[in-house]
């Protein structure tokens, strides 16, 4: 069986994403996949070692797998590899060609129909001010997201602020400081496209601090969707999930084509959103006592865990009618309408990353059989869930 490295910058949800479509794409190429951490992106005085201890351990790894081709993911590190390093068929995930040679094989973020998502949702808010937080290096892909956010705005003449202070790793402490002013001077209430969920986290505390509601005064939309932060932080982050498993499997495909035609590499691909996850920092209460809002936390969080409204209102001793007018009250809507969004968002990602049976889904998006998910995916989207699949691989 040939092999094909993949190298990986981080062990982010994102990475095991593009992993999951790498490892799809392999099963039907018949490749074996080895995964290497490189983790170069650190500080500038640590690095001339990493890179060294780096390419030590790539070479003893070339020569006793003798890989036909290599996939390197560089979001977390843009800079670390040039195009030609590796000397055998290279596709790189997460790079512009134009940071490293248009004749470069890659596969990156579609900045425009992530961008245009965040701003339909935050324009829905009816806020005062709209504003872009862009990620604290200057990286290209967040310098687009910018560019493309403030374009569907001023579209629908809207003004965009950009936060424009860029972070200092020694001086983490200034870059809050200016945040925190910064959000303090917004007309209130304000919606922030944040670059992904490490700045959304950041843009939460830095308006909680200051005395600001999320999302009353502050509504905050991330990228990336990584549970890890957007669960833990306080509200929770909404968040887009970019269709990094499609991004995985777009980047085997190119190599197999870079390998049968090294002397004509295909061409770069683009890959877009795959759904939005609503979560409170997004979603204004109407009310707003520590039950209610805890009630509703409790709701976002355990959706897709099989939770039920007899069992929320046994665990807060109260009736299923009084759950059940204090959650509308405060969304505007029902648990069951909360419970089934959720649900259904989760069932739509688990359908589009392929290979999982519909039972498994089910299982892991909430819903209490087979045929219970089947009837409800069908009369939200119109389509069985397996003819859903088929339209989005299309």
């Amino acid at each position: 069986m040939k092999s094909i490295f993949f190298l990986q910058s981080s062990n982010r949800p994102s990475n095991q994403s593009q992993l999951d479509g790498i490892l799809r794409a392999a099963k039907a190429f018949g490749w074996n996949v080895r995964t290497l951490e490189f983790g170069m992106a650190s500080p500038s005085h640590q690095k001339h070692d990493r890179r060294a201890e780096f390419w030590n351990t790539f070479r003893k790894m070339r020569e006793f797998w003798n890989p036909i081709g290599v996939i390197v993911d560089s979001g977390a590190a843009p800079n670390d590899f040039r195009k030609d390093e590796f000397g055998i068929p290279t596709v790189f995930l997460d790079r512009h060609p134009s940071t490293i040679g248009h004749d470069a094989v890659c596969v990156y973020s579609d900045a425009k129909s992530i961008a245009e998502l965040a701003a339909r949702e935050l324009l829905a808010l009816n806020a005062a001010s709209y504003v872009y937080v862009p990620f604290t290096n200057n990286y290209r892909w967040s310098v687009e997201r910018g560019r493309e956010f403030s374009a569907a705005l001023k579209l629908n003449r809207v003004r965009c602020h950009i936060f424009r202070k860029e972070r200092n790793e020694v001086a983490d402490d200034v870059y809050l400081r200016e945040l925190a002013r910064w959000i303090c001077e917004l007309s209130k209430p304000a919606a922030v496209f944040a670059a992904n969920d490490y700045i959304g986290e950041l843009v939460i505390g830095a308006a909680r601090k200051n005395g600001f509601a999320v999302p009353d005064d502050i509504a905050v939309m991330g990228v990336d969707n990584d549970e890890s932060i957007c669960l833990r932080s306080i509200p929770t982050l909404s968040s887009i999930k970019p269709d990094h498993e499609r991004a995985g499997y777009l980047a085997a495909t190119l190599l197999r084509e870079f390998i049968r035609h090294p002397r004509r590499p295909p061409k770069s691909q683009t890959f877009g959103a795959l759904a939005v996850f609503h979560r409170t920092s997004t979603r204004a209460l109407r009310r707003h006592d520590e039950r209610t809002v805890k009630i509703v936390e409790i709701v976002r969080k355990q959706a897709a865990s099989g939770i039920t409204v007899e069992q929320l209102a046994r665990d807060f001793g109260v009736t299923r009618r009084l759950i059940e007018m204090r959650f509308r009250e405060a969304t505007g809507h029902s648990i069951r309408d909360e419970i089934q969004s959720i649900r259904l968002e989760r069932a739509k990602v688990l359908l589009s990353q392929g290979g999982t049976r519909l039972a498994e889904i089910a299982a892991a998006a909430g819903y209490p059989s087979v045929q219970a998910f089947r009837k409800t995916f069908t009369a939200a989207t119109g389509k069985s869930p397996l003819n859903w699949r088929k339209a989005q691989s299309a």
